[in-house]
């Protein structure tokens, strides 16, 4: 391949990332495998547009698909598409909530707060994201962020609650932070990229 087709692929890759809906949903599919289905739930569009990015986005390897039944299942291919606009996010320091309650270090760091006494990690994501990337110190909770304030009063002596759900612009991670810090608990969100959470189920199981 000669230099000029080389940068051909590499202009072709950024045209197709030009898409907010698409790098939303590289980034949905990288916490687990989804099907066009669940994501034209997730997104609130119909299946047929949903396809048509997730296929341009298999084309130029983004994406891979396998089949399962009448399904078609996508899961992410290039890690470092999801590297690029995550570090892009984190440059742009941009949060749904106020910037003090989202953690600002690595996982390894993080882990170290969640070894501390009287801390709590309250995992925000479905089923099947915990089951794809298992923190197995986490306390699940997959109740609506009305029943979240009795959930975490209930659970015994704390000083510290962590959040994890889906990075930094996670509706729900933003959501759950700001309620909980309102009880007078000391709360803080993990706005970790799927990447990150790899580390993190790695060092709990190390």
């Amino acid at each position: 391949m000669t230099k000029n087709e080389q940068y051909s692929d590499c202009a072709q890759l950024f045209k197709t990332l030009a898409s907010p809906i698409r790098l939303q949903l590289i980034n949905f599919i990288s916490f687990a495998p989804r099907t066009v289905e669940s994501c034209a739930i997730q997104f609130n569009q119909s299946s047929q547009n949903i396809s048509l990015h997730l296929l341009a986005m298999a084309k130029v390897g983004i994406l891979k698909v396998s089949r399962f039944k009448n399904y078609r299942i996508y899961s992410l291919a290039k890690v470092e598409v999801l590297q690029l606009i995550s570090q892009e996010l984190k440059l742009s320091q941009r949060y749904l909530a106020e910037k003090e309650l989202f953690f600002r270090g690595n996982p390894s760091e993080a882990m170290e707060l969640i070894n501390q006494r009287n801390t709590t990690l309250i995992d925000l994501r479905r089923v099947e994201e915990r089951d794809y990337i298992p923190l197995k110190y986490a306390v699940p909770f997959e109740d609506k962020s009305t029943a979240l304030k009795k959930f975490v009063k209930d659970l015994p002596n704390m000083k510290l609650v962590l959040f994890v759900c889906r990075g930094q612009l996670c509706e729900r991670l933003s959501e759950s932070v700001k309620i909980v810090s309102k009880l007078n608990l000391k709360t803080v969100g993990l706005p970790f990229n799927a990447l990150e959470l790899r580390e993190l189920a790695f060092a709990m199981d190390s």
